[in-house]
């Protein structure tokens, strides 16, 4: 079973360091734990930029439309061409997405469960 994304982030209430002590304790290489934050930081970057650019074609687009509905023989080819440039560049921000989600994982996988080493207790 594989950990948690949150477990990683911070902002989500995760605890990075509890993952690399229970790496260290483990044996295994905690280096795998800043790999998983790292890749995690330029997936959730990479997705931002992907929406990002959605949004820029639905404003253009919904600016073409209100300039067409305001003269129907408006020069809208500027924008067109606009648009078309962002759509040319969201299959690259797809597939890069797709790579950094694919080498978190790959890091994510080398990580164990959290051990929860607990004491003797005597009464």
């Amino acid at each position: 079973m594989v950990l948690d994304i949150n477990l990683f982030r911070k902002e989500k209430g995760g605890n990075p360091d509890k993952i690399k002590e229970s790496e260290r304790k483990r044996y295994h290489d905690e280096n795998n734990v800043d790999k998983v934050i790292e890749y995690d930081d330029k997936w959730r970057k990479c997705i931002f930029e992907l929406e990002e650019l959605k949004k820029n074609i639905n404003m253009i687009n919904k600016e073409i439309g209100n300039k067409k509905k305001v003269d129907k023989n408006a020069d809208v080819e500027d924008l067109k061409k606009k648009s078309l440039n962002i759509k040319e560049e969201i299959p690259k921000y797809q597939l890069k997405e797709k790579e950094l989600l694919k080498e978190r994982n790959k890091y994510i996988s080398k990580i164990g469960n959290l051990l929860i080493i607990k004491g003797s207790t005597f009464r």
